[in-house]
């Protein structure tokens, strides 16, 4: 399963922890389909879960 991988991944000390496992797999697939976060972005915008301000933060975080 996910969790058991993520924990192997750990154990072998390829990542500090889980969360780094997860932010490093984020990111490879932000990297490799860009349009997956933009849409996550726009779904949690017309969810309400995210203001205009969060995604200018988010976008300018990005980008720097």
């Amino acid at each position: 399963t996910v969790d058991w991988e993520i924990e192997q991944l750990v154990n072998a000390r390829l990542f500090p922890d889980q969360l780094a496992v997860v932010r490093s797999a984020l990111h490879a697939l932000f990297q490799a389909q860009p349009g997956i976060r933009q849409q996550m972005i726009v779904s949690a915008y017309t969810a309400g879960d995210i203001s205009l301000g969060t995604i200018r933060h988010t976008t300018l975080k990005r980008t720097e």
